[in-house]
């Protein structure tokens, strides 16, 4: 049978029409759908990240000592001259039996840890009494002396060497452990005194190396 253009046309209309119908109830039902529980979930996590990495310094802030220049008093009948230092304030220095040597200096040696880890601190000289001094007429000495800096404990876990001057022994082989634990964020800094015993025929410029070093 054949269609005629009309009829051709009114389908085409009606189906649209049920096109148009059927999309509004499709719409409709997942509008309802959209507030009904059990639907599938989906959780995802972010990630934060940062590597922190621990810094072991350990630093001299007063880095040399300078007696200066001067002789032993052998008019005043002394046969050496004795000097020290173990202040980080006033930097006063004491005289037995010299004649022009230094009153003052800075400081005595600070060390302080400078990073951000305990550290366990050691020396190390570079010569003894002999080797740096000389002289004869009486022995020479070189002594050392470690101390807090501060109103607090620098040093946790047992500070040595603090109670009296001790001989620096055999050069570039005698470690001396003198702090366990240096702080390393509040009262992080420690002293080192020095004490020179100088016979009365010791001539010349003196000069040595003291080595600290801090291990974590």
């Amino acid at each position: 049978m054949e269609i005629s253009n009309k009829m051709l046309a009114w389908l085409v209309v009606s189906a649209i029409v049920v096109s148009i119908f059927g999309t509004v109830i499709s719409l409709n039902k997942l509008n309802q759908a959209s507030s009904l529980t059990g639907f599938a979930t989906s959780n995802v996590t972010g990630t934060a990240s940062v590597a922190i990495s621990s810094q072991t310094v350990l630093r001299f802030v007063v880095s040399s000592i300078d007696f200066g220049t001067g002789q032993i008093n052998t008019s005043g009948g002394y046969y050496n001259c004795t000097m020290w230092i173990n202040d980080s304030t006033t930097g006063t220095i004491t005289k037995t039996g010299c004649v022009n040597f230094n009153s003052t200096i800075g400081s005595t040696f600070t060390l302080q840890n400078a990073g951000t880890t305990y550290l366990n601190v050691t020396l190390n000289f570079t010569a003894n009494a002999t080797q740096f001094i000389g002289g004869s007429t009486v022995p020479p000495s070189l002594q050392f002396m470690a101390s807090n800096n501060g109103t607090g404990a620098s040093c946790l876990n047992g500070l040595a060497y603090n109670n009296s001057w001790t001989e620096v022994q055999v050069a570039n082989v005698t470690l001396y452990n003198i702090c366990q634990n240096l702080s390393y964020y509040t009262n992080n800094t420690m002293m080192l005194g020095i004490k020179v015993v100088i016979p009365a025929d010791a001539q010349g410029t003196k000069s040595l190396s003291i080595i600290a070093q801090g291990t974590g």
